[in-house]
C-alpha cells in the first residue's frame, strides 16, 4: 500500500505531504481495526478454546506486550503479507490498554510510513530497478526473526513450562 501510494505521489509530487498522511491514516486505521477485532475475538473465542484463551497463556502475552510491547509493534509493521497484523491482533487478545497500545501504534506507524512512503518517494524507481532490494528487504525480515527468537529463548516467563 505504501508503495503504490508513493508511486502516485511521484507522479503529483506537488500533493506527496497529503498522500504520506493517507499512508499514516490507513495504517493506523489497520492497527485500530487489529486491535478492536482481537479485543472482540477474545470474549467470543475463549468459550470455544478455553485451553488456546487460558488465564496463563493471556498472562505470558502480557508480559510479552511487557518486555518487547514497542519493540513488537514496530517489527509487526514491517513483516509483509499481512503477518505482522498478528502482533496488533494479539495485543487485543492481552487485553493491552488502549493507553499503551496508542503511543505505540502510532509510532510504529508513522515510522513505518516515513521509512516506506519517502523511502520510494525519494528513490522510488531506482531502488526497484536493482535484485539488491530484494535481498536487502530479506535480510532484514530475517535479523527481525532471528532478534525475536533470541529473545524468545531468553525469558523464561513467555517459554512453555516443562
Amino acid at each position: 500500500m505504501p508503495f503504490a501510494i508513493a508511486l502516485l505521489a511521484i507522479r503529483y509530487p506537488r500533493y506527496h505531504l497529503l498522500f504520506f498522511f493517507l499512508v499514516l491514516l490507513l495504517s493506523l486505521l489497520n492497527d485500530l481495526f487489529f486491535f478492536v477485532l482481537g479485543r472482540l475475538g477474545r470474549v467470543r473465542l475463549a468459550p470455544l478454546w478455553p485451553n488456546l484463551l487460558s488465564t496463563a497463556h493471556l498472562r505470558r502475552g502480557e508480559a510479552y506486550f511487557e518486555r518487547f510491547g514497542l519493540f513488537a509493534f514496530f517489527a509487526g509493521r514491517f513483516i509483509p503479507f499481512g503477518l505482522g497484523n498478528s502482533i496488533v491482533l494479539s495485543a487485543g487478545i492481552a487485553h493491552l490498554s488502549m493507553a499503551r497500545f496508542l503511543p505505540w501504534t502510532l509510532s510504529a506507524c508513522a515510522i513505518y510510513a516515513l521509512f516506506y512512503f519517502y523511502g520510494t518517494f525519494l528513490f522510488g524507481p531506482t531502488l526497484f530497478a536493482t535484485k539488491w532490494s530484494a535481498l536487502l528487504t530479506l535480510g532484514v525480515i530475517a535479523a527481525l526473526l532471528i532478534s525475536v527468537k533470541r529473545a524468545w529463548s531468553k525469558d523464561p516467563t513467555l517459554q512453555e513450562k516443562k
